[in-house]
């Protein structure tokens, strides 16, 4: 009896193994090597200018105004606005004001893509990240949706930030995927 419960353990070894490697690799498939999957500009091996704390990471940079694509994103930031006060009431800290973006993301994903405002980051040479704020200028990105292939959502991200701060830059850090990757544009 008990050479033949040995006996099994060893072909129920092998399968628990060979279907953990199956694992690996489909997830490999889906992350790196399934078409649509891919970089449009090179990864940049440091970050230079990026602020002590941030990791480097496949970076699809840009400006104001240019479009960016990989992940399955499109992704394009539009506008700038500034002010103290927007919609007549959600006014900034004191030595405080807002600055906001208006930002167009589309899918080019056959199974969906999630967007939302929470994975939009601002920052400086000096601060890793401005604190995002929820209510900023109207109409505002749309929280947690999923666009299906060809679908689009836009509106403002907006955050506050110390007056007399400068050289921005907006970045998009892509969610549920296998490596730390970001849209980031220069926007002053």
């Amino acid at each position: 009896m008990r050479n033949r419960k040995n006996s099994l353990l060893v072909p129920l070894s092998l399968a628990a193994g060979l279907a953990a490697l199956i694992g690996v690799a489909g997830l490999w498939w889906v992350n790196f090597a399934r078409p649509g999957r891919h970089l449009s500009s090179t990864p940049a091996a440091t970050a230079p200018g990026q602020p002590s704390g941030i990791s480097a990471a496949r970076e699809i940079t840009g400006t104001l105004g240019s479009t960016l694509f990989g992940y399955d994103y499109i992704v394009t930031v539009e506008d700038t606005d500034h002010s103290d006060i927007f919609n007549d009431h959600f006014v900034a800290s004191e030595d405080h004001t807002f600055r906001a973006y208006y930002v167009v993301m589309e899918s080019d994903s056959q199974t969906g893509l999630e967007v939302t405002p929470r994975y939009w980051r601002l920052f400086d040479d000096q601060t890793p990240s401005y604190p995002a704020v929820y209510a900023g200028k109207d109409p505002s990105l749309v929280t947690n949706k999923a666009l299906s292939r060809g679908e689009k959502e836009q509106g403002w991200v907006t955050f506050e930030i110390p007056k007399g701060a400068s050289r921005f830059k907006l970045a998009y850090d892509i969610p549920n995927i296998a490596e730390k990757a970001s849209f980031v544009f220069e926007v002053g």
